[in-house]
């Protein structure tokens, strides 16, 4: 196997598997600036109808750059990329002046281009180099490297598609629950009177109103369950409530799974999640994930009660309340130019700050019981409620993961217990034990007996901590919140020793 085939090899294996398509193509710029200078990789659209030229995605070694860029174009202006095949543009004349538009920056020398797709020819993979030359592995290399990007969109469309039908039969559940007369059902909420009680006397203030609210914790505090909390208490709660996660869907998408698309000059219509919501709720988690195009339709949204479908040829009249939902500082994507200062000003009308559950351990009981209920139920085993000690473990724990991560501790800890205990200390990945009550003498051959019972080997302590950051980063390995930053080792080692031992990081995404 010569070089080409190998670098071609890992572009496949390292691009592919990525989950989102920005985290593709900054794998991708890092693994083409190995071979060959690459200065800034684009992921470009050209919208004929409209005639803007989008860039979905703008790259460069260095890291993701946020800009948004929408460039007024005639076909003829891109024309120079319709070919099916690796274009190379490097003499000044030849070089079309829209490249210049796009990259902004005349530091770069040559320009690579591939069309992205076979069946798609409006969307081009671009590259700027600081280089005059082009070889033709760095050709070959482009022309995979789009066939890899090609994959991951397709992997995001059918992703889109599997969400669209489920959020369609959760519609349907709802306008059937409307027609008898019935309220959709809610999981209870628990230290409404205690932990919450600052959260529901807000909300107190503002159960007759449609006023948009804004949630601030940190994740796992249980936003979605407070904003399903505020539809059902506000005059909405027979209209549909719509839950969007803003950042499991690519900017490339965003747009048209918010807005809708209209084709064939409006004969088809696919309506967005704004529009299915009319009249009722929608709730956008993790808000500042939304890239900066589809925050201002948002806000064009929040201020006229106008929706502007992608490619549509008018404009829709909606009704919709927004509950945004953020674990960030969002006054600092503001103040980098990250957040729409406008769209923000709107969402934090009424803001709200979740406590974390390390600030309501009042709670610990009642949750703990109440997931202990729950894992009987889900498991089929019998019913065994925490006791004394166990409470003092839970008590006891940081709890980064918060009150989703207690959930997950409980099933764990009645599993392991096989419906005869809670095991607690191994749900939680630790095995010291509650200091005993008893009057045995420390030193002693009984207590020193005591404590090899509770020694494990290191494997299975390493393979419980392992799980429990998986579950916690919800199976995501690398960057700033992944498993691995966490850890502080190697993405690479990471996955080796849990291969080693056996665990299975992707059924836990």
């Amino acid at each position: 196997m010569d070089c080409l085939e190998k670098n071609i090899i890992r572009v496949w294996k390292e691009v592919e598997r990525e989950p989102r398509l920005e985290n593709a193509m900054l794998t991708l710029v890092r693994l083409l600036a190995e071979w060959f200078p690459v200065k800034h990789l684009l992921l470009v659209c050209f919208q004929e109808k409209s005639g803007v030229l989008d860039v979905i995605t703008k790259v460069s070694p260095e890291g993701s750059e946020n800009i948004v860029s929408r460039i007024p174009c005639q076909d003829s202006d891109v024309s120079p990329f319709r070919q099916k095949k690796v274009s190379f543009f490097h003499e000044k004349p030849n070089i079309p002046e829209v490249c210049h538009e796009l990259f902004g920056s005349g530091t770069m020398k040559s320009f690579l281009f591939h069309p992205v797709g076979l069946k798609n020819d409006t969307l081009f993979l671009l590259a700027g180099l600081q280089t005059t030359k082009c070889t033709e592995e760095m050709k070959s290399l482009f022309s995979e490297s789009s066939e890899v990007i090609a994959g991951v969109l397709e992997r995001e469309n059918r992703y889109r598609t599997l969400i669209q039908q489920r959020e369609a039969i959760e519609a349907e559940r709802l306008s059937l629950l409307k027609k008898l007369g019935r309220q959709d059902v809610i999981e209870e909420v628990i230290g409404a009177e205690s932990g919450l009680r600052q959260v529901f006397e807000r909300l107190e203030l503002i159960h007759s109103s449609t006023t948009p609210v804004m949630l601030f914790g940190e994740s796992g505090t249980g936003k979605e369950l407070i904003a399903r909390t505020i539809h059902q208490q506000s005059p909405r709660s027979a209209n549909p409530f719509l839950r969007v996660n803003c950042g499991a869907v690519s900017s490339e998408l965003i747009d048209r799974y918010l807005f809708g698309t209209e084709k064939n000059g409006g004969q088809k219509i696919v309506p967005g999640g704004l529009e299915r919501t009319d009249g009722g709720t929608i709730f956008l988690d993790d808000i500042h994930e939304l890239p900066l195009s589809a925050q201002l339709q948002l806000l064009k949204v929040m201020e006229h009660g106008r929706l502007e479908r992608i490619d549509g040829i008018g404009t829709v009249n909606i009704d919709v309340r927004v509950i945004a939902a953020t674990d960030r500082d969002l006054g600092q994507f503001v103040s980098e130019s990250r957040f729409c200062e406008p769209l923000w000003y709107r969402l934090t009308v009424f803001p709200i700050r979740i406590p974390t559950l390390r600030e309501r351990l009042c709670d610990m009981k009642k949750l703990a019981e109440h997931f202990a209920r729950r894992a009987a139920t889900r498991f089929g085993l019998p019913l065994v409620l925490p006791n004394n000690d166990d409470l003092k473990r839970l008590q006891g724990y940081s709890w980064p993961g918060n009150v989703r991560e207690l959930g997950t501790v409980m099933d764990r800890a009645a599993i392991l217990g096989n419906g005869r205990k809670l095991d607690i200390s191994a749900a939680l990945g630790t095995s010291a034990p509650v200091p005993p009550q008893t009057d045995v003498p420390v030193g002693s051959r009984v207590e020193r007996w005591r404590r090899f019972q509770t020694i494990e080997p290191l494997g299975t302590l390493l393979r419980r901590y392992f799980e429990y950051v998986l579950e916690v980063t919800e199976g995501k390995i690398e960057g700033t919140d992944g498993a691995a930053s966490l850890l502080d080792v190697n993405p690479n080692t990471l996955r080796a020793r849990m291969k080693k031992l056996g665990i299975d990081w992707k059924r836990y995404k």
